[in-house]
């Protein structure tokens, strides 16, 4: 999902994977901007912080062009724009910063009482004890290279034990082992896993493209570790704001240690058809 073709001066395509719902995940958008950035700096392999519009809803059957603009590089950092084009529009505009240094590790702790992954249900026992109300969520979340564990359950259960609380807490981890210069696309990827869901819930709704569904438009992703390899992660994610079709959600990313990985804040639009 985060792969590239190269073809030359600086130029990319990305194949999208089509979500069940008829769409392209941005985090795969996010994933490919990181690929096509970090393929143009070679001398500064590790992530400092990706800043993404997403301009125009892409389309789930056509390759994505990523042209990457070189735009400083200094002896500790480089700065990369990368443009996504499908069709003549544009789909992402995205700055990123890379560093010829490691970040420095941010010990925290995990909270008192988080169940870890193992003490959870993986996804497939969870939406078969209530079928009816998870129905194929857990595709759409997943998308068949993603294992995800909530903590205090899944968003449709929580809405309909009338759980709205402002905040989720859930572990997530890829199903394919992903070590060396993935490891910051694919993190890129997993930063906008569910994201929106949480203020979603506190309106009493999926998003299920049916009723209504999120878009987000404005994506902030800053590194604070670089791990040499992607397994379990802890986000604790909180709706920010919450006003008429207007949301806000930020998100912690923890390593199962307590090291804080990434943040993230996102702003996204909730659309009833």
């Amino acid at each position: 999902m985060v792969d590239l073709t190269g073809l030359g001066d600086d130029v990319f395509e990305g194949t999208p994977v089509p979500m069940r719902r008829g769409s392209m995940f941005g985090g795969q958008i996010l994933g490919q901007c990181w690929t096509a950035a970090h393929e143009s700096t070679p001398g500064h392999p590790w992530p400092v912080s990706l800043h993404a519009f997403f301009v125009s809803a892409p389309e789930p059957s056509s390759v994505v062009t990523y042209t990457v603009e070189r735009q400083r590089e200094s002896r500790r950092y480089a700065w990369r724009r990368v443009v996504g084009v499908q069709h003549g529009s544009v789909v992402v505009d995205a700055l990123v910063a890379l560093s010829a240094l490691p970040p420095a590790a941010f010990e925290t702790v995990l909270p008192p009482g988080v169940r870890g992954p193992d003490e959870l249900d993986p996804p497939d026992l969870v939406a078969g004890r209530d079928p009816e109300v998870v129905g194929d969520y857990f595709d759409h979340v997943t998308m068949g290279v993603i294992d995800v564990r909530y903590v205090d359950g899944p968003p449709p259960v929580r809405i309909r034990d009338r759980d709205l609380a402002a905040e989720q807490w859930l572990w997530v981890r890829p199903l394919s082992p992903v070590v060396g210069a993935e490891v910051g696309a694919v993190l890129a990827l997993l930063s906008d896993v569910n994201l929106l869901a949480t203020p979603l819930m506190t309106m009493g709704e999926l998003g299920d493209g049916v009723t209504t569904y999120a878009a987000s438009f404005d994506h902030d992703l800053r590194f604070y570790a670089a791990p040499a390899e992607v397994d379990w992660l802890l986000f604790h994610q909180e709706a920010v704001v919450v006003a008429g079709s207007t949301v806000e959600s930020r998100a912690r990313v923890l390593a199962p240690d307590g090291t804080l990985v990434l943040t993230v804040t996102q702003q996204g639009l909730v659309l009833r058809r």
